[in-house]
């Protein structure tokens, strides 16, 4: 158990491999707080100091036309391979890594005075920033490129948007290797996050004991 005093799960995986959605699922059998990386990270892009750093480094064509940071320019300088783009990741984690952890963290200690039984941290980066650290368990979500693929163009991504992202990222086979879990992900929601459920009860709570819907 984390230092926190509840469990604290994190879910990785691939992008679009359904993380959030299956983290709204546990939220049927447990009392769960989820903390959003990525909603962490929208607010700290909102910080003026961030924004000025940021633009100083790449120019202000990543700003709009209200001095706020277009996260689509970001991306263009920051996923994938090349050695300016390498360059460019590692000048953006270095900046508003820390300050994601701080609000994570913070929000973390607000959830748990709430009295929640779970804690859940999605975050695209968990392993490369470290943040697995925070966390008593990781779960691996195994879900085909396919399904994967359809979920993000939804979000307007095309297959070259997802490979370019994927490139900034540990490849799948490497994230697995820090999973105490597998769980594949391409069944029903419901039954994926009862798999889920039922491994976090034996792990965590009374063998015995089933998790009560909340």
């Amino acid at each position: 158990m984390s230092t926190f005093g509840v469990p604290i799960i994190g879910i990785i995986g691939g992008i679009g491999a359904g993380k959030s959605a299956v983290a709204r699922e546990l939220g049927k059998h447990f009392s769960v707080h989820l903390l959003d990386a990525d909603k962490a990270g929208h607010r700290v892009l909102l910080d003026q100091t961030v924004k000025a750093t940021l633009a100083a480094e790449f120019g202000d064509q990543i700003l709009d036309e209200h001095g706020e940071i277009m996260r689509k320019e970001i991306a263009k300088l920051v996923f994938g391979n090349s050695p300016s783009q390498l360059q460019a990741r590692a000048f953006l984690d270095l900046l508003i890594h820390p300050a994601i952890r701080s609000q994570l963290e913070a929000e973390l200690v607000q959830a748990i005075e709430t009295g929640v039984e779970l804690v859940v941290l999605d975050a695209a980066l968990l392993l490369e920033a470290g943040w697995n650290k925070l966390c008593d368990v990781i779960v691996f979500l195994e879900t085909p490129l396919e399904v994967r693929l359809e979920r993000v163009q939804q979000r307007g991504w095309s297959e070259e948007d997802l490979l370019q992202r994927e490139l900034s990222q540990l490849s799948l086979v490497e994230k697995q290797k820090y999973a105490d879990f597998v769980l594949k992900n391409s069944g029903p929601l419901e039954q994926v996050g009862r798999e889920l459920a039922d491994y976090i009860q034996k792990r965590f709570f009374k063998v015995d004991s089933n998790p009560v819907p909340v």
